[in-house]
């Protein structure tokens, strides 16, 4: 948010604390208001969704409870200079990169501080109309963009539902940037290309594909280069994404909507029905009879999954920011 006065690192009013953070904080607006109405002053200097970073600090100290508050895709590294002390951290499913090196004697604690409700839960709930409406909710919640967005569309069920209330929610309001963009990835005859085509047309929106083999074959030590792995599943899913994600970056495009990451978490793939012992999966997806009718999430409360990492980590490798359908 706020390109134009949002340059980090962001300083505090009397200069003591000082933070750089990647990402997007999507509520800040409402953090904004709700520590206004406990009696906290604060102007802030910048658009930037990242400074309410500060106020939170100055309110919780280095707590979870800081943390807690903060709905988004974020890392962070925050270092107050009166007390020579770093808070670093980064969102529940550690969506945006963050390495962390614990070398020496004055490492800090690591510690968890989310606490998910379906950390508990046996099953999703089954009414449909609350599952719609929360949805509906997050999709909605990470359209908050100042710069030009669109939405990767592979006219599967997950992309296809994304696009749907993304372009609902913008033509209800948006003035600055009207129709939509979709981008679809895929070599000629790609039966994906075709049924994106079809939501695309349905939506409305403004459509782009893209992909040759020889742009494939070209792109790989790119690619390899930007993943830092040889592992060939990664970089064969990976390559398409680059290409899409280098022309869609040339075209003026800044930040990117996906269904990337239910087929991840939930058992989307086909070779997941495949597994012959669900017991040998690291926070394996429970089911009855070995579907994914029922689940539960241990994989990512534990950090096993990588929630569409590789489209993440590509798109991410071309300056765009990217959003899956991850909270």
């Amino acid at each position: 948010m706020d390109p134009g006065s949002g340059a980090q690192p962001l300083v505090s009013t009397d200069r003591n604390v000082v933070v750089a953070a990647n990402g997007e904080i999507y509520n800040f607006k409402e953090l904004y208001s709700g520590l206004a109405k406990a009696g906290v002053d604060y102007d802030p200097k910048t658009g930037s969704d990242c400074e309410v970073l500060l106020l939170l600090y100055e309110k919780y100290g280095p707590t979870p409870d800081m943390v807690n508050e903060l709905r988004g895709m974020f890392s962070f590294v925050l270092y107050d200079k009166t007390k020579d002390q770093c808070v670093i951290a980064r969102d529940q499913l550690g969506i945006t990169p963050l390495y962390i090196s614990n070398r020496g004697g004055d490492a800090g604690e690591f510690m968890p501080w989310f606490v998910p409700e379906w950390k508990t839960q046996t099953a999703l709930p089954a009414e449909k109309y609350v599952l719609r409406h929360a949805f509906e909710k997050v999709v909605v919640r990470r359209t908050m963009s100042d710069v030009p967005w669109g939405v990767l569309l592979s006219g599967g069920l997950d992309s296809s539902l994304v696009a749907s209330v993304a372009s609902r929610h913008k033509t209800r309001s948006s003035k600055d940037f009207p129709r939509l963009h979709s981008f679809s990835v895929g070599l000629e005859g790609n039966p994906d290309l075709k049924a994106a085509k079809v939501v695309a047309d349905f939506l409305a929106t403004k459509h782009y594909s893209y992909m040759s083999l020889e742009e494939g074959v070209d792109a790989v030590r790119a690619v390899v280069a930007t993943l830092e792995t040889y592992d060939v599943t990664t970089i064969r899913a990976s390559t398409p994404m680059y290409l899409m994600a280098r022309k869609i970056k040339a075209m003026g495009i800044k930040m990117l909507l996906s269904g990337e990451g239910a087929d991840e978490v939930f058992g989307g793939y086909l070779y997941f029905h495949k597994v012959s012992r669900w017991s040998r999966v690291p926070g394996r997806v429970q089911g009855q009879g070995g579907s994914a009718a029922h689940v539960r999430l241990p994989a990512v409360q534990q950090g096993h999954v990588g929630v569409g990492g590789r489209a993440v980590r590509a798109v991410l490798g071309r300056g765009l920011l990217g959003h899956g359908d991850e909270h």
